[in-house]
């Protein structure tokens, strides 16, 4: 077992936890490469979980997250605008879903019966009160 591996397997799970949340929170997953937001990388991440060095995390973060984006592998800048946009969407649609799911817990507290089959947009579903 080489030294790398030997620092990575002695993690704790704590330390761990703290390495792949700083990867998560500084970065993002562009179309299947990992790219880290501005001034971040797998060595300032080491710094930051400490006692670590750039290789284990790197290994830590391609195994959890994807190889690093890197010129000539890159999205190209057409379909990064598309990626882009359905970033956005699904952070739209969560937005919505978790409002969604706000309001028919609201309305049944208030004694609206709420209609379990989905909506398709063919139909007017309508809440009655019971």
């Amino acid at each position: 077992m080489d030294d790398e591996s030997e620092r990575e397997s002695s993690l704790t799970q704590r330390k761990r936890f703290k390495l792949q949340t700083l990867i998560h929170e500084n970065g993002k997953i562009v179309g299947e490469f990992w790219r880290y937001n501005p001034g971040w990388d797998d060595a300032v991440v080491a710094q930051e979980v400490g006692g670590l060095k750039r290789k284990a995390v790197a290994a830590i973060r391609r195994s959890t997250f994807g190889n690093l984006e890197k010129a000539g592998r890159s999205v190209p800048q057409q379909n990064s605008k598309y990626v882009e946009v359905i970033e956005s969407l699904n952070a739209t649609m969560q937005q919505l879903t978790a409002r969604i799911g706000f309001l028919e817990n609201s309305l049944a507290e208030l004694g609206f019966d709420i209609p379990v089959k989905k909506f398709n947009g063919n139909e007017k579903d309508q809440y009655h009160a019971t």
